[in-house]
Formats: C-alpha cells, structure tokens, sequence
C-alpha cells in the first residue's frame, strides 16, 4: 500500500468584486484561508481537501468564518477550484465560487489570481449576485505562507 500525503497553508487573499446590482461599486474583499491538502499515493490531483478560514466582503460579511473545499482537476491545464460557504452580516447564506488555472505562457500571474462569482443561496436554485478577483500577493505573502506550509505522511 502507498504511503498517504497531505499538506496545509494558510493564505491570505485580497482583492475586490462589486454586485451584479450595481456594477460600477467596487468593494473590497479580504480572505484568510486555511487549506487541507490532502492525498493517496503521492497524487494530490483528484482530491478534495477542506478550506477554513474567515471572510470579510465590503456590504456583505464582515470578519464572518467560512467553510468549503478545494479541488485539484487536471484538463488542457491545472485547474483549482474553489468553493467556499458564508453567511452574510444580514444571515443571509453566501457562496463564493472560483477557480485558478496555470497555463504555461503567463504561470505566476494565472495562479496568484482567483476570478471568481458571489451567490445568494437562499432559494432552490444558486442565484449569483456579485463578480470579483482575489490575488494571493506573491511578493508580500509569500514568505508567510511557505513559513506555514506542513508536509504530512500518512495524512487522512
């Protein structure tokens, strides 16, 4: 039997997205995220690992705790998505939906940004109502994030 790893990180993103109802309102977006990689075999591609972490998005959460997952899909490109849950400063429950893909002509660039869409997932269905992008700030970040990265064997 292979030997199970896994990894952790924290991250900070920042950036900033605005409604669908009023387009031209930028606001900020702040996420600090705990990231639980983990594997079978060495092969991480495939896997679900579990984010925690805390939001605050200007208007809709402040300092509110999220929850979610990250998966790690290989296609044409690497791709990481990104689906985290929230409940707004109004209650309200809150989805935030994106993804990051390396592509070889620009690598640095595409995985430091995370395009991604706001939904209000009150109703049956997810109704989206805000855009944005959140960047993890390579030259600042970086160091604090390798600091908290933690290999593991035999991790769950």
């Amino acid at each position: 039997m292979l030997p199970r790893f896994g990894a952790t990180v924290q991250l900070a993103l920042r950036g900033h997205f605005h409604l669908l109802a009023a387009p031209l309102e930028d606001r900020a977006i702040d996420c600090a995220l705990a990231v639980n990689l983990h594997g079978a075999g060495g092969a991480l591609l495939g896997r679900v690992g579990r984010v925690t972490g805390e939001v605050s998005a200007e208007g809709v959460a402040t300092e509110r705790p999220l929850a979610g997952t990250v998966a790690l899909r290989r296609g044409a490109y690497t791709r990481l998505l990104l689906a985290l849950r929230f409940d707004g400063d109004d209650g309200a429950p809150r989805a935030l939906r994106g993804y990051v893909e390396a592509l070889p002509a620009a690598p640095l660039a595409t995985v430091t940004e995370v395009p991604f869409s706001l939904y209000d997932v009150r109703a049956d269905e997810d109704d989206e109502v805000g855009r944005g992008v959140l960047r993890f700030d390579a030259r600042g970040e970086l160091g604090a994030a390798l600091r908290s990265l933690r290999l593991r064997v035999g991790a769950a």
